[in-house]
């Protein structure tokens, strides 16, 4: 074989290995907003929410953008809140508002950019 052709089948098949990984990569991230939207509906429910009040597509957002969120550690809610569980998820209602405000405008400046 000539140097050539042995040239063109390593970069052929780093190549592969690179799509291979791409793909491997997406079907995770698939795979784990499928089960980040699974539990968020099955605690929508235990909560007495509906369970469309989440949408797949904001999940996917979510997820997608994961990589930018910290852990702050902090006591429980409720004893932050120093309530009842309805009042807590009063609160928590409120928090999810800002976040559907926040996405919502994320969206808008990613539309007005393209």
């Amino acid at each position: 074989m000539s140097r050539l052709v042995k040239i063109s089948i390593i970069l052929r098949s780093k190549n592969y290995v690179i799509k291979k990984n791409i793909i491997r990569y997406r079907e995770k991230a698939a795979k784990d907003a499928e089960d980040v939207l699974g539990r968020s509906q099955q605690l929508l429910k235990q909560a007495g929410r509906q369970d469309i009040s989440i949408l797949e597509e904001d999940v996917r957002l979510f997820c997608k953008e994961s990589h930018n969120l910290r852990v702050i550690r902090g006591y429980p809610l409720f004893e932050e809140l120093r309530s009842t569980p309805n009042a807590i998820l009063q609160e928590l209602g409120k928090l999810f508002l800002a976040i559907t405000v926040w996405v919502i405008y994320m969206k808008s400046i990613a539309v007005s950019i393209r």
